[in-house]
């Protein structure tokens, strides 16, 4: 589907409406007034970042300044906010704008050994079907009963899944991962907030492997299905049903779900869910789970808080050389790999030190110095 500005919101009576002209949206855009001619005229699509400044100009959300028709090019992006929050049209701009940054470096990844898996035929976004497929990949795979971090970097790899470490933080709302799908290149890329929790990182990395191998699914079916992928992936329906036969009353099961958690290396949250389904499954006439409030409250005050960044770098802020290299070796990634052929083909210009800090989540003044890094290395 092809995106291109629409004429009829964005045209230089809108403008004169609002008190301004190409030449003064060229000043507050930074841009050259022949740019803003050629939006205006057609010829030429603005980037993300001054799409959004176009409609807090004009006062129009980003879906009314933009037309979509045709068969597709466009990269298909999966992006979900903490706690399943709605995105605004900032998020979808903002996701845009590390899109077309992440196309610009995918043409030096050299990512290509791997097996080619065939897609799930029919999809269903239903717990039952899911966890079907996770006991079939399983199996297919070979997994370890209780995964690490590890086995799922080499399921990427297996699906030729390109991995990006982000510091995105670990605000309330802010988002966990990114998946882009680029149709023309047949290439995807996951972005990994390192910020996150341990086990909701792994939780994650399982949710993009879920909208990895159900690419037909959309939106929200598509959101159901990988949830329910990455939990049974996590924590097998199998397992759920056996732990629910042990508990016997309400009282008994936080510590058990607490505990069962911190032994599989998984949220509570994903123990407590299967546990749902598990009694779904049983018939059982009353639940004996607690209020997931209550689990959750516990979850907080008793197990670990560190991130995954914790973990890998020591290190709230490492620097440049440990970030590149240690990602790498972790991830298994070629991302700056790519990333220096890129910078080494493209020395005309300034770097792309704002793209480069808004996709990993990285001051100005650290993204340079990954650049450097790369820059000297190669």
């Amino acid at each position: 589907m092809e995106v291109k500005l629409n004429l009829s919101v964005f045209n230089a009576n809108k403008l004169s409406e609002k008190g301004m002209n190409a030449s003064s949206v060229a000043k507050r855009l930074n841009v050259s007034r022949e740019c803003v001619s050629k939006w205006l005229n057609g010829e030429s699509m603005p980037k993300p970042d001054k799409l959004l400044q176009i409609g807090l100009i004009l006062g129009v959300a980003y879906n009314e300044l933009v037309t979509r028709f045709g068969d597709s090019a466009m990269p298909i992006v999966h992006f979900r906010k903490k706690q399943n929050r709605k995105q605004s049209d900032d998020d979808k701009i903002a996701t845009d704008a590390m899109a077309d940054f992440i196309r610009r470096i995918a043409r030096y990844s050299t990512t290509n050994a791997g097996i080619s898996i065939a897609p799930l035929e029919n999809p269903k976004p239903d717990y039952e079907y899911a966890a079907m497929a996770a006991d079939y990949f399983r199996k297919q795979l070979n997994l370890p009963r209780i995964l690490k971090s590890s086995d799922l970097v080499r399921w990427f790899k297996l699906f030729r899944i390109n991995l990006i470490p982000a510091f995105w933080g670990d605000e309330k709302y802010y988002g966990n991962a990114l998946r882009i799908y680029f149709p023309k290149e047949k290439s995807t890329w996951v972005v990994l907030n390192l910020d996150s929790k341990v086990t909701d990182f792994l939780f994650w990395m399982a949710h993009e492997i879920g909208h990895s191998i159900a690419p037909s699914l959309r939106d929200q079916d598509s959101e159901d299905f990988a949830d329910n992928f990455a939990r049974s992936l996590l924590f097998p329906s199998s397992e759920a049903d056996a732990l629910c036969r042990k508990i016997g009353s309400k009282s008994a099961a936080l510590p058990v779900i607490l505990a069962t958690a911190k032994s599989w290396n998984v949220s509570p949250y994903t123990i407590y869910q299967s546990l749902v389904r598990a009694e779904e499954r049983s018939g059982f006439s009353s639940s004996r789970l607690p209020p997931v409030k209550t689990v959750m409250g516990a979850a907080n005050r008793h197990l670990s808080r560190e991130t995954v960044a914790q973990i890998v770098f020591r290190s709230d802020q490492p620097s440049s050389s440990d970030f590149v290299r240690k990602s790498e070796k972790w991830l298994e990634t070629d991302f700056f790999k790519a990333l220096a052929a890129y910078l080494s083909q493209n020395t005309s210009g300034n770097p792309p030190i704002a793209d480069l800090a808004h996709l990993l989540g990285l001051s100005p003044d650290d993204a340079y110095g990954v650049i450097r890094f790369l820059v000297q290395e190669a």
